[in-house]
């Protein structure tokens, strides 16, 4: 029983050492310009259960996958898991040269960051600066965001406002 519990445990701290490592490994190809960070879940499953082995545990059980994509998406909230044909994980963010933002993976704070500057300043130049480092959208971006609020109040407003409006411009 003692001797058990003393293989669990050392079981244990390989699943965290080999856990540490992956999370290790995405943090450093994520931080190089010259890599996509899009990483196959398959991949890193495998990559996980070599580093298991190599560090000494019996590998008798196939690892949990969802389990094992929870803990690696709560160790990057910037993360996300898509599924198409494969299971991918893929931040939302692009890389730090790019100057242009995927619209369905933006993420908000992004956006607002982008709307927030603009609103303060007006400056195109910073807008796309803050973009080039990663740090907004675009200010092109942040003009569509702008059209398409507008665009929703106004939808939104009974027909006679709509008209009344109009009859003021």
């Amino acid at each position: 029983m003692k001797n058990d519990n003393v293989e669990s445990k050392k079981e244990r701290q390989i699943h965290f050492i080999a856990f540490s490592e992956l999370v290790s490994y995405i943090n450093e190809t994520r931080s190089c310009d010259e890599t996509i960070s899009v990483y196959k879940f398959s991949d890193l499953s495998k990559l996980f259960m070599e580093r298991i082995i190599c560090l000494g545990a019996e590998v008798s059980f196939r690892v949990n996958s969802s389990r094992l994509k929870d803990r690696i998406v709560s160790n990057f909230p910037d993360l996300d898991a898509y599924t198409q044909g494969t299971q991918l994980l893929m931040y939302s963010c692009t890389k730090k040269l790019s100057n242009r933002h995927m619209k369905d993976h933006e993420p908000p704070d992004c956006a607002y960051l982008g709307i927030m500057i603009h609103c303060k300043t007006r400056k195109r130049d910073l807008v796309d600066t803050f973009c080039k480092l990663g740090l907004s959208v675009s200010y092109n971006r942040v003009l569509e965001i702008s059209t398409s609020m507008a665009n929703e109040v106004l939808f939104a407003l009974p027909i006679y406002y709509k008209m009344y409006l109009l009859h003021l411009m």
